[in-house]
């Protein structure tokens, strides 16, 4: 029996929304998230969830946070905190959070997607420069929705 979402097959259930990316955006991207820390081997491991690995997606096309451990150990992280940090240090991928109104910290994530296969709905949208006023009051400094 196949799993119709595995990267292996060539009919998906699920497909991208495009397959055409902007090298401009992709290099953008890569440039961002060398900035925010992340080695070569890292930003490889983060390239392949945002290119899509439909084996890790549910049919909503989402990475949900019942797959973060999959994930962690497919792409061979220390552990699922470890992946979960370094994602939210990530430029390019939708958030959606368990509580809008709690900080956005891996404890509070509910999946991520990524534009390339994913259109999120405004419900899941945040006014990021409200919340950013209003949380620059209480923890600081901002940087990329992670509050240090």
């Amino acid at each position: 029996m196949k799993n119709s979402t595995t990267s292996n097959d060539t009919c998906y259930t699920i497909q991208p929304l495009t397959t055409c990316i902007d090298i401009k955006t992709e290099r953008r991207l890569i440039a961002s998230w060398h900035t925010s820390g992340l080695t070569d081997t890292q930003i490889r491991k983060i390239l392949m969830l945002y290119f899509g690995e439909p084996a890790w997606m549910n049919l909503q096309k989402l990475y949900d946070c019942n797959s973060f451990s999959q994930i962690a150990t497919g792409l061979r992280f220390r552990s699922r905190q470890e992946f979960v940090e370094l994602l939210l240090r990530c430029a390019g991928f939708g958030f959606i959070w368990k509580n809008k109104e709690e900080p956005h910290t891996g404890k509070n994530l509910l999946a991520f997607y990524t534009p390339i296969w994913h259109v999120c709905d405004e419900k899941d949208m945040v006014n990021e420069q409200d919340s950013d006023e209003n949380l620059q009051d209480n923890l600081g400094y901002i940087n990329n929705n992670i509050y240090i």
